[in-house]
């Protein structure tokens, strides 16, 4: 388990023989990833004390933050964009950015809080959750299963639409979903399976 700062020796000794700038771990079923990054890449490492190595809740705050920051410039480039080359990965980040508000993210309540005021500022609905990575499926689930009662469609119609029709009929309906963690190193950011996944 990449929680434990034990599991992770081994790999942060073979990271100082070789200088790597960076080590990703994930235990045997890769639904738990783990990070350490070298403080100061152009320097050699030589010690343990030479990389950060990350928890879970600094891993869902800088995840959080990436993802608010990646839609945000996408939103403005598709923004400038023509129609011919709007994509639609670029698109559903304008819907997403224009409509925050429809937005939510989970996580479960023993998570510290960065991650959910990395959300809020960015005006993200946060759903608290109790402990375990299957409540913030129920609450993807929940959602999805009113959005197919709204929009009058099948699961398997649900399961055949585009990542853009989610999008659309989930800002419509209901709430669309971002992103989900917990402090136990899980995360997730699809709609897909309804589990924390490397």
């Amino acid at each position: 388990n990449p929680e434990e700062p034990k599991a992770r020796l081994g790999a942060l000794r073979k990271a100082i023989e070789t200088n790597a700038d960076m080590v990703l771990w994930t235990d045997p079923d890769s639904d738990r990833p783990a990070v350490a990054v070298k403080k100061v890449p152009s320097k050699k490492a030589e010690n343990l004390e030479d990389y950060d190595s990350f928890n879970g809740n600094q891993q869902l705050a800088i995840l959080m933050d990436y993802l608010v920051e990646e839609l945000k410039s996408m939103a403005r480039e598709e923004s400038l964009a023509d129609d011919e080359t709007r994509t639609h990965l670029a698109r559903r980040a304008a819907l997403l950015v224009a409509n925050f508000g429809k937005v939510f993210a989970a996580a479960s309540l023993v998570s510290a809080d960065l991650m959910k005021i990395i959300a809020r500022n960015a005006g993200i609905q946060v759903t608290e959750t109790l402990v375990g990575f299957k409540y913030i499926g129920d609450e993807i689930e929940k959602r999805s299963k009113v959005i197919q009662q709204l929009a009058g469609i099948t699961e398997v119609d649900w399961q055949n639409l585009t990542n853009l029709q989610k999008v659309e009929l989930g800002l419509q309906y209901s709430e669309v979903f971002l992103f989900g963690g917990e402090e136990s190193l899980g995360a997730l950011s699809s709609d897909g399976p309804h589990d924390k996944d490397a």
